[in-house]
């Protein structure tokens, strides 16, 4: 659809929004040190980063684009995931690993809405979500063996 000299294409925006490298949720984990125990509970969190605006020039006009965190996707590692609406800055994110494994690689990635607008013009909603993969972290789940002694 051709566009007059005054008028933007909002699909421009979108294109911003799902091009651009908003940032990604860095995982941590507890314990620590990238190792955990078979049946214990170990907490993720991560930092809630928004809403983050960045400023363009699309077809020569200044745009703002905001993204908001919406949810984060929990990969344990084990072929298990957890969708939250949170990051898990309360320590509500959990998991137990129900088998020992080496060389897993947990991640949690982050959705984000987006909202445009041209200049001092009026928030427009952007009709799709972008995700964001997280870097993997390196864990290794270990059996606890008890031996009784005298």
């Amino acid at each position: 659809m051709p566009q007059g000299p005054n008028e933007f294409d909002p699909r421009e925006a979108l294109l911003a929004f799902e091009n651009h490298s908003w940032p990604k949720a860095a995982l941590t984990l507890d314990p620590s040190h990238g190792l955990t125990l078979v049946n214990k509970t170990t907490t993720a969190t991560t930092v809630n980063p928004g809403p983050i605006t960045k400023d363009f020039t699309l077809l020569g006009q200044a745009v703002t684009i905001e993204a908001t965190p919406k949810s984060w996707t929990w990969h344990w590692g084990d072929n298990t995931t957890d969708t939250t609406t949170h990051p898990g800055t309360d320590g509500t994110i959990s998991h137990a690993y129900p088998h020992a494994g080496q060389n897993l690689n947990p991640r949690v990635d982050v959705t984000y809405t987006g909202r445009w607008k041209l200049a001092d013009g009026a928030w427009q909603t952007i009709p799709t979500t972008h995700t964001v993969t997280g870097n993997a972290l390196n864990l290794d789940v270990h059996e606890a063996v008890i031996h009784l002694t005298r």
